[in-house]
């Protein structure tokens, strides 16, 4: 995390302006970051417990595991197919943590740019892992063939 913090400072040093001593400002900037990881591991685990609960049926730790790890070489194949600037906010945003703002200074763009390429990036993936979830959704008996638009 430390070293996160200092790679941050350094995308950001031409336009990073300092009002206190380094150490208060350092302290402060790892406070900060700290908050940042734990609010997201706890939106991680809300978003765990949420599937848990809402699993109708609790499977097996082997297939969920299986199941999980597509899921996963999916997301994954996905990303990789998103051109590199979408592919680039969005590591930052969804694997980094970084909110928008910082995003846009450690790459230089306009707020509104990053917004628009993050929301870009998210609709190539759902496009990019429709099948897949269609897919997962029948294997798991889940989605009823009768009165949709999937028969």
């Amino acid at each position: 995390m430390i070293q996160d913090l200092f790679v941050d400072l350094w995308g950001r040093r031409e336009s990073l302006e300092v009002t206190t001593s380094a150490e208060v400002y350092l302290f402060t900037a790892l406070r900060y970051k700290i908050y940042n990881y734990i609010r997201a591991q706890l939106v991680r685990k809300a978003h765990v417990d949420h599937l848990l609960r809402w699993s109708p049926e609790a499977g097996s730790p082997v297939e969920d595991q299986v199941y999980y790890e597509d899921l996963a070489r999916a997301v994954e194949a996905s990303v990789a197919r998103l051109p590199e600037k979408y592919r680039r906010v969005y590591v930052l945003s969804r694997q980094e943590n970084r909110t928008y703002r910082e995003i846009a200074e450690l790459l230089n763009l306009p707020p509104d740019t990053v917004e628009k390429q993050m929301s870009r990036a998210l609709q190539l993936m759902r496009v990019h892992l429709h099948d897949y979830l269609v897919s997962a959704l029948l294997v798991a008996g889940s989605l009823p063939l009768q009165g949709t638009d999937l028969q």
